[in-house]
This record gives structure tokens, sequence and C-alpha cells, in this order.
């Protein structure tokens, strides 16, 4: 959830994550990821209908998200959005995916994400049994 934004932060209950509420959960990841040159209107079709769009929105712009579809934008139409606001995207990209991306997440008072928490129990279930000779 962007920082600061009190108007996203009331919006929601306490625990409560924005992206609990967004309506591309649970469809395929290629629409937001799609390779070069495929359609990107699924997505953009699917984000103009979601509540939580301009949340989505600013979360790729606090965190420089380079690919993909946020907030039915794609990344050159959130490069230029930064241009307009004159803010220069984050330097140190979070790795998601991967136990750094997940302790990245709980120290920026985030809920992991589906990837980050995966990398977690992975790691987790191979400590367990590596510690069991």
């Amino acid at each position: 959830m962007a920082r600061g934004n009190r108007m996203s932060e009331a919006r929601y209950l306490v625990g409560d994550d924005w992206r609990d509420h967004a309506s591309c959960a649970g469809l395929p990841v290629k629409w937001w990821f799609p390779e070069q040159g495929a359609s990107i209107r699924e997505a953009v079709t699917v984000c103009n209908t979601c509540e939580v769009k301009t949340e989505c929105l600013q979360y790729a712009l606090d965190n420089g998200e380079r690919f993909g579809i946020y907030g039915g934008t794609t990344a050159r139409q959130r490069r230029q959005i930064r241009r307009r606001l004159n803010t220069p995207p984050r330097t140190k990209r979070i790795q998601h995916g991967t136990r750094n991306g997940y302790n990245w997440h709980l120290n920026h008072g985030q809920p992991p994400c589906w990837a980050c928490t995966d990398a977690q129990t992975r790691y987790s279930e191979t400590a367990h049994w590596s510690d069991n000779p």
C-alpha cells in the first residue's frame, strides 16, 4: 500500500491488504506479464473495473516496477507518469520469489506476496528436512 496515502489506508480494515480485493486474483499471470508484442487487452479490461486500481498503480510507482501491467498501465506509461511527477524509480528492486524478497516485505510492513511466501515456505521445508539426519 502506498506509504502516506491515508485515503488508501482508511479504505481497508487493519490487517487487510488491498491485494486481497484485486480483480486479477486467480486470473492468468501471463495477462499481466505478456511476452513482448502480445496483447494487454485482457489485463487492461480487468484493471479498468477493479476497485483497487489506484492502489495497484501507486504500488507499482512506489516500487519502481519495470515490467507488467499494474493499475491498468504499462511500464512505459508508468515511466511517463514518474517523469511528469518528477519522481525517480527506486534504485533497489525487490527480488520477488526469494527469501530476501520475503524479508523485504516484512521489513517494510507489507504482507509478503505469494511468490515470496512460496520461497519462504520452500526454504523452511528444506531447512526442516536438512536438520533431521
